[in-house]
């Protein structure tokens, strides 16, 4: 059982670019915080291979400096962005044996609730730009999905499945509450799996070999607020994605020498960031 109490404190200025230098004072905002935060954890091994784990934490998320003056570029300054705050209840279970004549597996399973306050997003700001804003209630909650898995001690092959639900729940100009609308610009479904073989002293143990595989799924997501995505401008929502990187690491006999190969995006899909804007199609890194 652990218990623990946090305090966070910032002070921090910039000049203010959106106020103009013309004039013979030079516009400088400050920006200062001082939050606490606490918290509780505790873990359970009913059996050697087995835990139970829930913990608790009331939080505070300062924000960056990007977040807050900007990046003197496309990200505009909010100078009245304000820290997050959040409740954070974590409930897993997890398993880790040398059975089905594995060497090793480890699963696992967690659940969690995350009611935000002030959540710091990032939205669209005039027609070019993007400034980061506070969303005032956001009532999010998941469940995340991991394994492990080694068939011998050279092959192993991880994955994870996380799905998340964070809902809007701040007031409308009206005052009416939207229940059913994700905050957008954050993918709802994605998971990963990857895997590596090593082949330790081939070619007359000149060097060792490790080709590796990773492939990375995001469900379909919205860059605005939609309630719902069958229904939406397709033109806002981010469509399935599929990427799938490989490549090996070879490790000559050599002290300190090291050489990796990846190919990005092998099958050359269509992958976006978070606002719909394509990123490379294959590519190379050495």
């Amino acid at each position: 059982l652990s218990a623990m109490f946090k305090n966070y404190y910032y002070d921090a200025e910039a000049i203010d670019i959106d106020q103009g230098l013309g004039g013979t004072t030079i516009p400088v905002r400050k920006v200062r915080e001082n939050l606490n935060g606490f918290g509780f954890a505790t873990k359970y091994s009913p059996w050697k291979e087995a835990y139970i784990r829930i913990s608790y934490e009331r939080t505070a998320r300062i924000p960056t400096t990007d977040e807050i003056f900007g990046n003197f570029a496309n990200i505009r300054p909010n100078f009245n962005l304000r820290p997050e705050r959040s409740d954070n209840l974590n409930l897993g279970i997890g398993y880790n044996d040398d059975i089905l004549g594995f060497e090793e597996i480890s699963i696992a399973v967690d659940l969690f609730v995350r009611n935000q306050e002030n959540l710091i997003r990032v939205a669209p700001f005039g027609a070019e730009s993007a400034r980061y804003v506070n969303e005032e209630v956001v009532d999010g909650k998941g469940i995340a999905l991991t394994m492990d898995a080694s068939p011998n001690a050279n092959f192993k092959v991880k994955s994870s499945l996380t799905y998340q639900s964070n809902l809007i729940n701040t007031p409308n100009a009206n005052g009416a509450v939207n229940t059913s609308v994700q905050v957008p610009n954050q993918p709802i479904l994605f998971g990963n799996l990857s895997s590596s073989y090593e082949l330790v002293d081939i070619f007359n143990d000149k060097l060792d070999l490790q080709p590796l595989v990773n492939y990375f799924f995001t469900d379909r997501y919205s860059i605005n607020e939609v309630s719902d995505l069958n229904t939406a401008n397709p033109e806002f929502v981010i469509p399935a994605q599929h990427l799938v990187d490989a490549g090996f690491i070879v490790t000559p006999n050599i002290e300190n020498l090291t050489f990796s190969l990846t190919v990005r995006n092998v099958f050359d899909g269509l992958i976006y960031d978070n606002f719909r804007i394509p990123r490379p199609g294959r590519n190379y890194s050495l």
